[in-house]
């Protein structure tokens, strides 16, 4: 694993890469933290193994924001479970959905129910804006809707159209990625097309930091993965979008934003520049979230899972379950606390807490 300098750290602990201004022994192979808009030059990277030197500061140097904490995983659902995303409208109300048309819910005790939406398709993202307004995508051309009460009403559209994630700002502003854009709803159970991306770019994620600031990520096809769009319909690219098909997308505020393409996470400051914050040797990296600007995560597809402090800095790789060899295909990850988090793999889902 390899992080791009920003602010530079100082000589890690115990021969490892500094993590941010003075290094710490859990940041790993870490280089310096991310540079800043403003503040101080950074210092020098670590050169065991490898920190760059450092840029501008982002005011408080990032050695004073600690990585949040290490996790301990639990298996609470059945490894034949293929989740595909995960939600919840807090801690009390968790959705996983996946293959086969399978949802499950939990109240947070680590038991999961399942629900019956009435189709064999491939569930593909969920979204709520509480507990009774719930949206689940299928790869087919309707949207699943239920009131929480484990009920699920299917909003149909054309035929032809599949659904890939969905996103909303609120229960009137619903976004769900279908072909190569967005579809929208105000609520009534109606969809129509938001926009499409230019260059017939096929999109698989959506997110925005509200209805006016919205961002969708798609495959490369040596054109841009990330479009912007003002809420209008009108999607622009970012030149300075990653190379690589975005595997998905996810941000903190306005200003804090990440993107998971390939073996790297991406972040931007919503300026349009994507900047390569952390790279996997081989694996793919395949989820991102964040709780806040100073906590990020991320999660592999052979089953690791990092953390970041929002600085730049980055844990080394944690194996979510060192007890199996299997490669877990991480798919999606949501918490509302540091010390509370779930991953969704092909394996079912893991809890992890400290």
């Amino acid at each position: 694993m390899s992080q791009s300098g920003g602010m530079g750290g100082g000589s890690g602990k115990d021969g490892k890469g500094g993590l941010g201004a003075s290094g710490n022994a859990d940041g790993g192979s870490s280089n310096g933290g991310r540079g800043g808009e403003t503040g101080a030059t950074g210092g020098t990277g670590n050169d065991t193994p490898g920190g760059a030197a450092g840029g501008g500061g982002e005011g408080a140097s990032p050695v004073d924001v600690p990585l949040p904490p290490a996790l301990t995983w639990t298996h609470e659902r059945s490894p034949t479970l293929i989740v595909r995303a995960l939600w919840g409208s807090g801690p009390n109300d968790l959705y996983a959905v996946g293959d086969g048309g399978m949802i499950l819910h939990s109240t947070g005790d680590g038991t999961w129910s399942e629900q019956f939406p009435d189709t064999g398709a491939i569930l593909t993202g969920v979204w709520s804006s509480g507990p009774e307004d719930v949206y689940v995508t299928a790869d087919s051309n309707f949207v699943l809707h239920s009131a929480g009460d484990g009920m699920w009403e299917h909003q149909g559209v054309t035929s032809g159209t599949t659904f890939r994630d969905v996103w909303g700002a609120g229960p009137s502003r619903v976004f769900a990625v279908a072909g190569n854009g967005l579809m929208e709803s105000d609520g009534s159970g109606s969809w129509k097309v938001n926009g499409v991306a230019p260059s017939s770019t096929i999109t698989f994620r959506v997110w925005g930091s509200s209805a006016t600031d919205l961002y969708l990520g798609g495959a490369f096809t040596n054109t841009p993965t990330i479009y912007h769009s003002d809420g209008s319909g009108t999607w622009v690219p970012q030149s300075g979008s990653p190379k690589s098909t975005i595997n998905d997308l996810w941000g903190a505020d306005a200003n804090h934003l990440y993107a998971a393409a390939s073996t790297t996470v991406y972040f931007s400051r919503g300026d349009g520049v994507w900047t390569p914050e952390l790279t996997m040797e081989r694996e793919q990296i395949t989820a991102v979230w964040t709780i806040g600007p100073e906590a990020a995560y991320a999660c592999s597809a052979d089953g690791m899972f990092m953390r970041s402090n929002g600085a730049g800095n980055w844990s080394e790789p944690e194996r979510i379950d060192p007890s199996t060899s299997r490669v877990l295909n991480c798919s999606g990850i949501w918490g509302d606390t540091p010390t509370n988090l779930y991953v969704g793999t092909g394996y079912g889902i893991y809890h992890g807490t400290n």
